[in-house]
């Protein structure tokens, strides 16, 4: 289990979590604040408000090719509501995977890849640095 604690403006960059070290399902419990996180892949975009002591469960797709983020903001607009962040705490529950990942996304699995030998040209990944003091590196992969 992992353990993150947010506070209003905090967010994670988009990301999806490493096929190697973990089990193909994994879920997060959010305590606190409501937030809107985002999914991405290729050109589609969603974006779901999840309320408080709401539980997402990632797999298949969702788990290992749509990137999750959350934005750096303190108010969420949801249709004609708006939601001010306060503290968020997220449990993140995940299995420790025993051998490697044999997932059929092999474009996006570092364990193929690198059993494969192959690479991934820079364009696939969403290089997004950034540098301020305030993103406190929540990010978990």
């Amino acid at each position: 289990m992992t353990i993150n604690n947010y506070t209003p403006g905090d967010g994670i960059p988009p990301h999806w979590d490493s096929h190697s070290p973990f089990e193909d399902v994994f879920c997060s419990l959010s305590l606190g604040s409501g937030v809107t996180m985002s999914f991405s892949h290729k050109d589609q975009q969603r974006h779901l408000y999840i309320k408080p002591r709401s539980l997402l469960i990632f797999s298949e797709e969702a788990r290992y090719i749509w990137e999750h983020s959350i934005s750096l903001r303190k108010i969420d607009r949801v249709e004609d509501n708006v939601y001010f962040r306060k503290r968020r705490v997220s449990l993140t529950f995940r299995k420790i995977r025993k051998g490697e990942c044999n997932c059929i996304y092999t474009n996006h699995c570092d364990s193929q890849i690198k059993k494969l030998g192959t690479t991934i040209p820079l364009s696939d990944f969403n290089l997004n640095c950034n540098l301020n003091s305030e993103n406190k590196g929540k990010k978990t992969k």
